[in-house]
């Protein structure tokens, strides 16, 4: 192919491109903001990033702009829309503008776990993404960077509710003894009132009615003991789950803050850091490792 028609060639597989790209955007976007097309958002930089690398892959390939337009940029396109879905749980905001910009890394996740500020997150679909991309034929590097800021921190968010905002999770350690306690209170010794209370109406003798009062306020009593000496056993055995909590969450934040970088990061780092965390405890989702693999396979930088 000569230098003028390969020119023409990409011209044409720009044009298509941009226009694909750009019908995109519109769709999301209701009449009254149909002005916002060409305004610089996240859905439009993770489209142009996706669908450059799908015309950079179809100009090597000398892919036609028709086969282009069904294959691999429909394909491309598909991630993106698909991606952004999962990550919007309403396509508009409180004032219906659209969703466009739907991720940004956290600068301080565990603040927003403890306020319940947990975004939203479809986990199989961002999984299904990561599968989708990886059959790809190309690669994105910005698409590789906001996967893996994801997959991270779905599973950090996640862990970090349910340990942290779960009530049944954070139920202080006396409420259950004293409840129970309560209750034992309630049976034994009401019992034993009643029995006192039936002696002094001559319902059962004297005898009797001190002799099951005792019996039962003993029965208190020995009840009592076996609680507190539970309590001494409890008691450390519930700080040590508190503190290995924390300390799981700590190495998930240790590798959630390694992705705060404007510049390039390494693979390698961050699955070092993820296979520490994993010999603590931490269960990572699967796509997160082949991903991580794939990049490490070829420039090891996402």
């Amino acid at each position: 192919m000569l230098p003028s028609d390969e020119k023409v060639f990409e011209r044409q597989l720009e044009n298509v491109r941009c226009e694909k790209v750009k019908k995109a955007v519109r769709e999301c976007l209701t009449d009254e903001h149909k002005d916002q097309a060409d305004i610089s958002n996240q859905y439009r930089h993770l489209l142009d990033a996706m669908t450059i690398a799908a015309k950079e892959y179809a100009r090597t390939q000398n892919i036609g702009p028709d086969n282009f337009a069904v294959g691999v940029l429909y394909h491309s396109m598909s991630i993106v829309r698909d991606f952004r879905q999962a990550l919007v749980e309403s396509p508009w905001d409180a004032d219906r503008r659209p969703m466009l910009d739907f991720w940004q890394h956290a600068r301080f996740p565990i603040d927003k776990i403890r306020r319940e500020k947990i975004p939203y997150v479809e986990r199989q679909s961002i999984e299904a993404c990561v599968g989708q991309y990886l059959d790809l034929p190309f690669r994105c590097m910005p698409m590789e960077r906001i996967l893996i800021d994801v997959l991270v921190a779905m599973e950090f968010y996640a862990f970090g509710d349910e340990m942290l905002n779960n009530p049944l999770k954070q139920a202080h350690i006396l409420w259950f003894p004293f409840i129970v306690l309560s209750l034992s209170a309630m049976v034994f010794l009401g019992l034993a009132a009643l029995a006192i209370y039936a002696g002094s109406k001559e319902w059962i003798g004297a005898g009797w009615s001190l002799g099951i009062a005792g019996v039962l306020s003993g029965l208190f009593a020995l009840h009592s003991i076996v609680v507190a000496v539970t309590l001494l056993w409890w008691g450390p055995a519930e700080r040590k789950a508190r503190q290995r909590v924390m300390n799981l969450l700590g190495h998930m934040s240790t590798v959630y803050a390694a992705l705060q970088s404007s510049g390039p990061i390494s693979a390698r780092h961050i699955r070092e850091l993820i296979d520490s965390a994993g010999t603590e405890g931490v269960i990572w989702p699967a796509p997160l490792f082949v991903l991580l693999d794939d990049i490490a396979a070829r420039s090891g930088r996402f």
